[in-house]
């Protein structure tokens, strides 16, 4: 009689289903590395007949954390002679990003369009709906229905200026400190009227080498206190009211982008900062930047951090909220009518968000959604409440009217803002004189207004201060500029705001 042991078969059998089931993993877990996208292009049947054209697919990648840097192209594939006829729906399926890897922390979405030489006749859209063709990570499908249809010939309308946008003029250069690159410029008014200015700053060449614009401002920025005897000084230095600590903590490098506020009597920094060093050529910044909050009876400082290490606000600690595993950055900050605190930034794909406390200190809780319904990339906020509403000032970097504008967005809780905003104020070239025979430099930001803000006198404001990289001095340097608000030259000057 033969016998035969159970056991060692059953392990065998085990060990030979263990085997083949880590060889699928890992086979799947190779095809998941990768960046293919499937996408089932449709021409509907009662599309217009068409010979000739060429069908064109691109896959991109971005990092969802970086307003200002363009999306590097992955794949692009393109169908010569493409033609359809009326009457049946014209179906290609299309394989895309084959020999590409999902890189960490980006993003990807497909463009899908139909041209007739460089002009474009035809776009595709996902599902047939007109939003961005996000695809492979961050839950978004590798396979798509793209439903293409013809390209609108009629302009979108435009959004109309707002008032404080209309009463715009150039009153200054805010701040230009040789040796020094100048960003965001924060302005208050103290009891005597003197305006201080808290600017983002940092050495255009570093004692040891130079790291780069990019680089720099991520490593050696510094928050500098400057003093003017009015809105459009000229301003002079005091001191620094913060610096990295150089020490293994959250803020060990660069603070910057400041934002300075009073409120319940005690005076209010809040700011970014990066607990990892940049060096030239090191790429694009991984997303550790957090926001952190200083307090001080004194403009002149002493300022003390809150809570135990200053750090007021993380992204979500919540698997699915919008922020999770993101950064949040560049603080926007203003106390509701009904005594709550709201704190707005800058997270994932460029979006902004609220979250909000029943203390100044916090703790700040997030809220479930971006502010707006809005799909455009916006940052850079500045909030303020005027006659009970609450407005939001952002960069325009990408285009909702000009590139290197601003939009103002209005909201009636401060949690969810209108989808369609106004024009908060154009670009550069709308408002800075040129010099003859003075040289125009251009760095990092150039042709842009960024970091937008605003200083408000009775509730109104009065002054705009932005960044730039277009110096019109001919000088060193990334600059800061001032607008005022002339409101007597706006026509029907209705208060808006």
């Amino acid at each position: 009689m033969r016998i035969i042991n159970i056991t060692a078969c059953f392990v065998f059998t085990a060990a030979l289903t263990f085997g083949n089931a880590q060889s699928n993993a890992v086979s799947n877990n190779r095809q998941d590395e990768s960046t293919k996208v499937t996408a089932t292009v449709t021409l509907p049947k009662d599309l217009e007949s068409f010979t000739g054209l060429t069908l064109v697919l691109r896959l991109y990648e971005y990092d969802p954390l970086l307003a200002d840097v363009s999306a590097d192209l992955v794949e692009k594939i393109e169908k010569p002679d493409f033609s359809h006829t009326k009457g049946k729906p014209t179906v290609t399926k299309i394989e895309i990003g084959t020999k590409g890897r999902i890189k960490p922390r980006r993003s990807y979405y497909l463009t899908t369009f139909v041209l007739d030489g460089e002009q474009r006749t035809h776009i595709g859209e996902k599902d047939g709906k007109p939003e961005l063709c996000k695809v492979i990570t961050d839950g978004h499908p590798r396979e798509v229905s793209v439903v293409v249809r013809v390209v609108s010939k009629t302009p979108a309308p435009k959004i109309r200026e707002s008032v404080v946008c209309r009463s715009l003029e150039y009153a200054g250069v805010a701040v230009n400190e040789p040796g020094y690159h100048c960003w965001g410029t924060s302005p208050i008014m103290d009891d005597e009227g003197k305006v201080h200015l808290f600017v983002a700053r940092w050495p255009i060449r570093s004692e040891t080498f130079e790291r780069g614009f990019d680089a720099a401002w991520r490593h050696d920025s510094e928050i500098a206190h400057y003093v003017g005897d009015g809105p459009e000084g000229p301003f002079a230095f005091s001191d620094v009211a913060l610096k990295g600590t150089g020490k293994d903590t959250w803020d060990r490098y660069a603070p910057c982008n400041p934002l300075i506020k009073k409120v319940d009597g005690k005076y209010v920094l809040l700011h970014i900062a990066n607990p990892v060093g940049m060096t030239k050529g090191m790429g694009r910044h991984p997303g550790t930047q957090r926001i952190g909050m200083a307090l001080s009876d004194s403009l002149n400082g002493p300022w003390k951090k809150v809570g135990t290490d200053g750090k007021i606000l993380d992204p979500s600690k919540e698997r699915g909220h919008w922020t999770h595993r993101g950064s949040v950055v560049n603080p926007a900050f203003v106390k509701a009518p009904n005594g709550k605190y709201h704190l707005y930034f800058k997270s994932r794909g460029a979006r902004m968000g609220v979250a909000i406390s029943e203390k100044l200190e916090g703790p700040y809780v997030h809220q479930p959604n971006p502010i707006s319904s809005s799909k455009r990339r916006t940052e850079d906020g500045y909030a303020f409440v005027s006659d009970g509403k609450f407005f939001l000032l952002t960069t325009d970097n990408h285009g909702v009217n000009v590139r290197g504008g601003g939009l103002l967005w209005r909201s009636d809780d401060g949690i969810t803002f209108d989808a369609t905003p106004e024009i908060g104020y154009q670009s550069p070239k709308t408002y800075l004189p040129r010099t003859p025979g003075t040289p125009v430099r251009k760095y990092y930001g150039s042709g842009t207004f960024q970091r937008p803000q605003v200083l408000l006198q009775n509730g109104r404001p009065t002054h705009l201060y932005a960044a730039s990289g277009t110096n019109i001095k001919g000088g060193d340097g990334s600059l800061s500029y001032v607008l005022r608000c002339n409101y007597e030259k706006v026509e029907n000057n209705e208060r808006e705001i």
